[in-house]
């Protein structure tokens, strides 16, 4: 039987894992246009608005929209006491996702929280998705948004690139979260794709969270091994697997890192 290749854009590589997988739910963390969202092939599907986003009227059905900060949201599933937070828990029973994926503020600390927030709302097979964690180069990796693309444009390069510090998220949780491995795509748009798997013996590589959250976009490419860096094609055989991105140092990781086409749009 013939394999199915992995998809190079980020779009199709989530519907390629929906099915593979056959997930059921999705929780989206940063929805704003909805073109992503809306296309993604589950039947049950939530969105947590950002500011500048648009959550329509009268959404399809097994679809719920929540204009709100990501932290609002996590709060009031939690809770599930009222209006669609109570509708979409009573939808699915057990109230968790299959699959989840971050792209709502593009910080290290936002982003760790909502990892951190998303954990009460999976199971131990449900799929994450870092969206856009690996920066297409130094002005992108800064964490204001403002401050990035004025220095873009000061620098005289092209396009709105914007990824902020996401990449700080993947250190953390390589340190923090032995029981999560995980490994990142770059091609299509860059995404760190995480699961629950056996406790890995790896061995931490920073002092605290302040040591991350000092690091730049050169700091990423030193411990680029740490991303995981692969290619598509090695997806299918990566999920699920107990890995100790350490234990795969190699002095070109972080050629890996920066090859392959990156976004030019945040």
């Amino acid at each position: 039987m013939a394999v199915t290749p992995v998809p190079g854009s980020a779009l199709e590589r989530i519907n390629y894992l929906v099915k593979k997988y056959e997930a059921y739910s999705y929780l989206e963390i940063g929805v704003i246009a909805g073109q992503r969202f809306r296309a993604v092939c589950t039947p049950l599907k939530a969105g947590v608005v950002m500011p500048t986003g648009n959550a329509p009227a009268d959404p399809e059905p097994g679809t719920y929209y929540f204009p709100m900060s990501s932290d609002d949201f996590f709060s009031a599933f939690r809770e599930g006491k009222e209006g669609a937070a109570r509708e979409l828990r009573q939808a699915l029973d057990p109230p968790v996702f299959d699959m989840i994926l971050i792209d709502g503020m593009h910080t290290f600390a936002q982003s760790l929280r909502d990892f951190e927030n998303s954990l009460a709302c999976a199971h131990p097979d449900t799929l994450f998705i870092l969206q856009g964690s690996v920066p297409c180069d130094p002005y992108s990796a800064l964490p204001d948004q403002r401050e990035s693309l004025a220095y873009r444009k000061q620098a005289g390069l092209p396009g709105l690139s914007w990824h902020g510090d996401v990449f700080k998220t993947v250190l953390a949780i390589h340190d923090l979260y032995p029981r999560y491995s995980y490994c990142t795509l770059v091609s299509g748009g860059s995404q760190t794709l995480l699961w629950q798997a056996g406790e890995s013996e790896r061995t931490t590589r920073f002092s605290s969270l302040e040591e991350i959250d000092a690091l730049d976009y050169f700091g990423m490419l030193r411990n680029a091994d740490l991303m995981m860096p692969i290619k598509n094609d090695l997806l299918p055989d990566i999920v699920g697997l107990t890995l100790a991105p350490g234990s795969y140092r190699e002095d070109g990781a972080w050629k890996k890192l920066i090859s392959g086409k990156k976004e030019v749009t945040p």
